[in-house]
Formats: structure tokens, sequence, C-alpha cells
């Protein structure tokens, strides 16, 4: 099972390709980043929509995986902003 150990918002220094959708971001971006573990650990970045999509949508501890949000992410900005 995998569990988040840390998650913070960054402001990203390198341009960024957010795990939930997929889509680069420029640096300066605030993004939220990730580290969680199974056996290993995984770091990732996730967009503010894609993070707000996972607190809305997925329930305690859900597993979501690379692109989920791939084509959900544009329409919920779009419905939300």
């Amino acid at each position: 099972m995998i569990k988040c150990i840390e998650y913070k918002q960054v402001k990203v220094r390198k341009p960024t390709t957010c795990f939930g959708c997929g889509r680069q971001f420029p640096v300066g971006t605030m993004m939220e980043a990730q580290t969680m573990r199974d056996k290993d650990l995984y770091h990732i970045h996730l967009c503010l929509t894609c993070e707000s999509l996972i607190n809305d949508l997925v329930e305690d501890e859900g597993i979501y995986y690379e692109g989920d949000f791939r084509e959900i992410a544009p329409t919920y900005e779009r419905t939300n902003n």
C-alpha cells in the first residue's frame, strides 16, 4: 500500500510535469510536491487543479495513477475558476 509521507506546496525551479494530468508547467508555478512510500520512495508533483481534484474525487487513501486526470483537469479548471 502506498502511503503519502510528506506533502507541501512549492514553487517549481524547473519546468515540471504534473503527475495527475501530464501537463507541463513553467518555472515559478506553485505545485504540490508529494513524497510517497511503499517498498520504494516516490516523489511527484501535482498542479493545484489535480490537488483539488484529488481532494474532491479520491476517497481517503485512494489510489490514483499517472495521467488519471488528463481529460478532466481542463474541464474542472473551466468550471471552478
